[in-house]
């Protein structure tokens, strides 16, 4: 089952009982039946819960009543806050339990009260559901959406009715159970960067909201970038982190809103659907008192002044609203809202994300060192033999791409799954060879110190391809 709750409240009271959560001493119950089953449903001492409001009305109270027994533990429930001029927040959660256990009873009514206003300094919530931690959630619903599938209801909470009952509650079940997008527990896939590095990059990026690790390939850019969001999020557990790649065809439509259409009412309509950028920036308003860092891996290989449109403005502004441009709505980038983004500073042409986005961001360099590669080959349990011959294909290609374009190519990660002879060639081979082909060896480039580092380099792995080949 599933009951629907238009609650009076705001942002400030559902972060608190909702997201946050209430410590359990703070309540100072005296009914020791509802104190005993907190302890039983919140172990860990926090206590999340919403509340109701009485009506006034005779006929809404007897209605009200009614709707209110209809609520078992177990069901879900859909409840938001608004504000005038602000799009109302979503949430979705199991019902623990309810409390009062019995509504008329004055004695439970009271240490009800009292809650509501230890909890959200006012007594007019005392119809307390306690929520079960595990299941809360922000639903990606908007308000038009919402009043599409549930139709008519009344004025405080109802169950939804209609004749359509069975398909609208299908409909809001999909809505809960469908998988977060975010996940913001999940663990950075590699390994962990050392810790003076990624302590730089966390300040930097406390201090300034949103930089960019700049450096060559296989430099472990995004690995950091990832662990750091991880750490500033504390696992997922303070906080939401989330990553999205930008490439050539990537644009203002697919990161900030675009124009879709829906059916609403029966009618299609083109109607403004927001995207990553603007679901984060809600998200981090909604739950202030968390971090919410957004991952940007490859920013340089998109069209970055087409990508951010209006937000160029407002990141370096935040706090101040900008209009978007479908919708015509306000959006303010929050204080909690952090990006780390990646650009790889070799790709021809890539690294133009202009001067007014520049001077927004901290940039940071990541580079690679022979110590590195040394030391990650040790760790993989590599021969002398070998480590060394990884060591003069790393020291003499990057000598190439530093003497014709300043920086370093290659980094020491391009040699991160070389276990054996057999991966040394294949990574020459299929993956760093290729790129000094791209670089220096094109239909208008001819660069004779390339093809001559190619030449000896391919002399010393065609030995190593012979010596595998004899080997038994």
């Amino acid at each position: 089952m599933v009951s629907v709750f238009q609650t009076p409240g705001n942002v400030k009271n559902i972060n608190r009982s909702v997201i946050q959560g209430v410590k359990l001493e703070e309540l100072q119950i005296n009914d020791e039946r509802l104190k005993n089953k907190l302890q039983k449903s919140y172990p860990e001492g926090k206590v999340y819960v919403w509340g109701i409001g009485i009506p006034r009305e005779r006929r809404v109270k007897k209605l009200w009543k009614s709707k209110w027994n209809e609520i078992r533990d177990g069901d879900y429930i859909i409840f938001y806050v608004s504000k005038a001029k602000n799009p109302p927040y979503f949430y979705s959660s199991r019902v623990l339990f309810k409390y009062p256990f019995d509504p008329e009873n004055l004695k439970e009514l009271e240490e009800a009260k009292k809650i509501s206003k230890t909890i959200w300094e006012n007594e007019k919530w005392p119809l307390l559901i306690f929520l079960e931690p595990r299941s809360i959630k922000p639903l990606d619903l908007d308000q038009e959406t919402f009043m599409d599938i549930i139709g008519k209801f009344l004025d405080l909470f109802s169950k939804i009715y209609d004749e359509n009952r069975a398909r609208k509650v299908k409909k809001l079940l999909e809505l809960i159970e469908k998988p977060d997008k975010y996940e913001p527990s999940r663990k950075p896939p590699g390994p962990r960067p050392k810790k003076d590095l990624l302590d730089r990059v966390i300040k930097a990026v406390m201090d300034r909201k949103q930089v960019i690790l700049i450096g060559p390939p296989g430099s472990g850019k995004t690995n950091l970038a990832i662990w750091a969001a991880y750490e500033l999020t504390n696992g997922g557990k303070n906080g939401y982190w989330d990553l999205v790649q930008f490439h050539r065809n990537y644009k203002y439509d697919d990161f900030v809103e675009r124009m879709v259409l829906k059916t609403q009412n029966g009618i299609l309509k083109l109607v403004p659907e927001a995207q990553l950028f603007v679901e984060l920036c809600n998200r981090a308003q909604q739950n202030s008192e968390e971090r919410v860092v957004l991952v940007i891996d490859e920013i340089n290989r998109a069209d970055v002044a087409n990508v951010f449109g209006e937000l160029i403005y407002a990141l370096e502004y935040r706090g101040y609203p900008v209009k978007l441009a479908y919708s015509k709505n306000d959006l303010i980038v929050p204080n909690n809202l952090y990006i780390i983004a990646t650009a790889n500073d070799i790709d021809r042409g890539t690294f133009d994300i202009g001067v007014a986005l520049r001077r927004r961001f901290d940039i940071i360099r990541i580079d690679t060192s022979e110590e590195d590669l040394k030391k990650m080959l040790q760790e993989q349990g590599m021969p002398e033999n070998v480590i060394s011959i990884a060591v003069n294909i790393f020291n003499r290609v990057n000598g190439l791409f530093e003497k014709h374009m300043g920086k370093k190519g290659v980094g020491h990660l391009f040699f991160s799954d070389v276990t054996t002879e057999e991966d040394l060639v294949r990574v020459w081979e299929n993956r760093i060879k290729p790129l000094i082909e791209a670089y220096f060896l094109t239909s208008s480039i001819v660069n004779e110190e390339a093809l001559n580092i190619i030449k000896d380099i391919d002399k010393g792995i065609e030995e190593i391809k012979s010596k595998i080949k004899s080997s038994p």
